[in-house]
């Protein structure tokens, strides 16, 4: 699993989104930030094309 957000960075992010916390909000999120970051490494992980969804749109080869 990823590191969680270290925590001068996790303020410097609620304070530049206008976000205040009170010390049990801040806890909570803070100590879900590691699976917020897991989701992020997800994401911008290249896919193969293998796993890319078959087309399911098949144009018909007759002009119609």
């Amino acid at each position: 699993m990823a590191d969680p957000i270290p925590e001068p960075v996790f303020d410097a992010l609620m304070a530049r989104a206008g976000i205040t916390l009170d010390p049990e909000g801040r806890a909570s999120v803070l100590g879900a930030s590691s699976l917020f970051m897991a989701l992020i490494e997800r994401l911008h992980t290249p896919g193969s094309v293998a796993v890319e969804p078959a087309p399911v749109f098949a144009p018909r080869r007759d002009g119609k």
